[in-house]
């Protein structure tokens, strides 16, 4: 049995498109099953299908990045609210003497550091870095979470049933052409249809 879990997809991680899978063993014999059995096309272009390890990578390092993005933005940041602060002003001076009427023009920069409003700037950018990264954690534990149910090598003994979810490449399927699931088992091949709308 394949059967669609969802009916829309996408290539992010959060939303590649899935399947469940499920075997029944009705053979004397004993069956090993994994992803290795499931193979996938897209009118006449091969789908990568996500083994366990693979997508439990994938999301590790999507995860990884996102944080050393939030720490280097956050870090920054903080570097920034360290330093001193500029202003730049200008104006025109006159003056009335003896000489008669003067005019000046002057330009200046003032250089101020506060050190109590640098220490609460960094401090709160600080707490959103680290709510950022819990965030991310959350997200990338959640979706490891969502990874136990899916199919993982095997082995169905005779009358038993075994199976699990199937993600693919969301990239790899083509809008309008139909997705054609096979199974192979012991010599078998067992073919799914379905429709990708455009």
């Amino acid at each position: 049995m394949v059967r669609l879990l969802s009916d829309r997809f996408s290539g992010a991680t959060h939303s590649l498109p899935e399947f469940l899978v499920v075997v029944n063993n009705r053979s004397k014999g004993v069956i090993d099953f994994s992803t290795d059995n499931v193979t996938a096309t897209s009118g006449e272009k091969s789908v990568r299908v996500f083994t366990y390890e693979k997508l439990r990578k994938r999301i590790e390092t999507e995860a990884a990045i996102q944080a050393f993005a939030a720490a280097m933005n956050g870090a920054s940041q903080s570097m920034a609210a360290s330093m001193p602060q500029q202003s730049y002003h200008t104006g025109s001076a006159y003056a009335y003497g003896s000489g008669g009427y003067a005019r000046a023009n002057y330009t200046g920069t003032t250089t101020t550091y506060n050190p109590a409003a640098s220490a609460i700037a960094r401090s709160n950018i600080q707490a959103n870095t680290s709510s950022q990264i819990s965030s991310i954690a959350m997200s990338r534990d959640a979706a490891l979470g969502d990874t136990t149910s899916m199919l993982r090598r095997d082995t169905i003994m005779p009358g038993a049933f075994a199976g699990g979810v199937v993600k693919m490449y969301g990239q790899d399927l083509r809008r309008g052409k139909p997705l054609k699931i096979t199974v192979q088992i012991q010599g078998e091949q067992h073919d799914f249809y379905f429709d990708v709308g455009r």
